[in-house]
């Protein structure tokens, strides 16, 4: 039994250098388990940090079109507020060309009635060929409306005197 207690201790030692063995060979495919799920990690995070570099990319290219576009709108409020302006100074400007052009039409009627006050219209005289207007005007006044000299008068001013509208020359048919 002696050599049986010698060898116990041979053998717990081989036991033991065994289980040494298998537990670094597990250790060691352990570390490699590890080593290969931290290089997939490390992968997964190079991904994610290449995404994250084109988000912040397309985010500053993102804000730069942002304020452009600010600056766009800040420039046609500008430009909005000067068309305002000067739409309300137009509007001023056509207000007093509408009353001018108002008071304009209202002196022309005005002058167009006082000079027809000083016209007389004639109807049912007879036409002739080669007629003088102002010759029978003088003669109707003389005959007709019992002045006297209506020709050399001074009181008995014409300026003018015309046919209105077309002649119209009286046509006599006979009946059979």
């Amino acid at each position: 039994m002696e050599i049986f207690h010698q060898l116990k201790p041979v053998q717990s030692k081989i036991l033991n250098l065994k289980d040494t063995m298998e537990s670094e060979d597990e250790k060691e495919s352990g570390v490699k388990d590890m080593f290969e799920i931290i290089m997939r990690k490390l992968s997964k995070l190079d991904d994610i940090d290449s995404r994250v570099q084109s988000m912040e990319n397309d985010l500053k290219d993102m804000m730069s079109s942002l304020e452009f576009v600010h600056a766009e709108v800040k420039d046609l409020k500008e430009e909005n507020e000067k068309r305002k302006a000067k739409g309300h100074k137009t509007d001023e400007r056509l207000e007093k060309l509408e009353d001018l052009n108002t008071a304009l039409k209202n002196r022309v009627i005005d002058l167009q009635t006082r000079s027809m006050r000083d016209h007389l219209i004639f109807y049912n005289i007879n036409e002739m060929k080669n007629e003088n207007p102002t010759d029978m005007v003088h003669g109707i006044l003389e005959n007709q409306l019992g002045f006297e000299n209506a020709k050399d008068t001074v009181k008995i001013y014409i300026d003018r005197a015309h046919r209105l509208g077309r002649p119209n020359p009286t046509l006599f048919t006979t009946r059979s």
